[in-house]
C-alpha cells in the first residue's frame, strides 16, 4: 500500500540486522564504543584475551549468516546488505589470520587504545569520575588478555616486527611512569581530584578509589613493557 506523507516507514530486515549489530558490536567493544559516541558500558574496557577475541569472531559470523538469510527490499537494501557484509568479511578474514591476535605498532593498537580511550571521557560531574575510577581498575585485566593474545600469536609464528615492540615498549616506559614525571594515570588521578583553588574536587572515598586504581593501571602498563622487552621480543 502507499505510505502517507507522514507515516513512518518501518526499517527493512537489513536495516534492523545492521542497527542490531552495531549496538552489540558497541556492547562487545567499549572503547568503539566511547570512540563513536555511544553510551555503552563506558566503565568497561575490551576483552583483548584469545577467548574475548574468539567470541567476536563467532558474533561476526553469525551476523553474517544471518544477513544472508534476509530478504532485500530494493537498491538501498542491497548496499546496506554489501556494506555490512563487506565488514564483516574484513573482521571474520583477520581474525582467521591470526593477525588481530597479533595486533601491535606504535600507532593504533590496543596498547594504545586502552590509555587514549580516558582522553575521550567526559569529567564534569561525580558520576563521570565514578566511571573513569571503574575503567581504570578494569585496565590491568584487559591489558593481561592482550599480552595473552600476543604470546598466542607469536606461538604460531605472527610477531610484530622487532623495532615495533621496542618502541611499543618504551611507549609503556612512558605511560607508566618510568620515564615521565609520573604515570599517565597517576595524573590524570590528581587533575580529577583536585579543586581549582587546591581543594578536594571529589570524595575522600572517590578519591581512594581512583588513586588505588590508577597505580594497578600504571603498574599494568609497566608489567606490559617488560613482557614485550623480556617474552615477546
Amino acid at each position: 500500500r502507499q505510505m502517507s506523507p507522514t507515516e513512518p516507514e518501518s526499517p527493512s530486515p537489513i536495516t534492523e540486522l545492521s542497527d542490531a549489530y552495531v549496538a552489540e558490536y558497541a556492547r562487545r567493544r567499549p572503547i568503539i564504543a566511547t570512540y563513536i559516541g555511544l553510551p555503552v558500558a563506558q566503565d568497561q574496557l575490551d576483552d583483548l584475551s584469545p577467548a574475548g577475541l574468539a567470541d567476536g569472531y563467532e558474533f561476526t559470523t553469525a551476523t553474517a549468516r544471518r544477513l544472508a538469510e534476509l530478504p532485500s527490499t530494493g537498491p538501498a537494501d542491497d548496499i546496506a546488505r554489501e556494506v555490512l557484509a563487506e565488514r564483516l568479511e574484513v573482521d571474520a578474514d583477520r581474525f582467521r589470520s591470526g593477525w588481530a591476535h597479533a595486533d601491535l605498532n606504535v600507532l593504533a593498537s590496543p596498547l594504545q587504545a586502552v590509555r587514549e580511550v580516558f582522553d575521550l571521557m567526559p569529567t564534569d560531574t561525580t558520576a563521570d569520575v565514578e566511571t573513569i575510577a571503574r575503567r581504570m581498575a578494569v585496565v590491568p585485566a584487559a591489558l593481561l588478555g592482550y599480552r595473552q593474545s600476543l604470546l598466542q600469536a607469536a606461538a604460531n609464528g605472527q610477531v610484530a616486527a622487532v623495532r615495533q615492540v621496542d618502541r611499543c615498549a618504551e611507549q609503556c616506559d612512558v605511560y607508566s611512569g618510568r620515564t615521565a614525571e609520573r604515570g599517565f594515570f597517576a595524573g590524570l588521578a590528581g587533575t580529577l581530584t583536585a579543586g581549582p583553588d587546591g581543594s578536594a574536587a571529589v570524595s575522600r572515598e572517590l578519591a581512594a578509589e581512583l588513586n588505588a586504581a590508577a597505580t594497578a593501571a600504571d603498574q599494568a602498563y609497566a608489567e606490559l613493557g617488560d613482557f614485550l622487552r623480556t617474552e615477546l621480543r
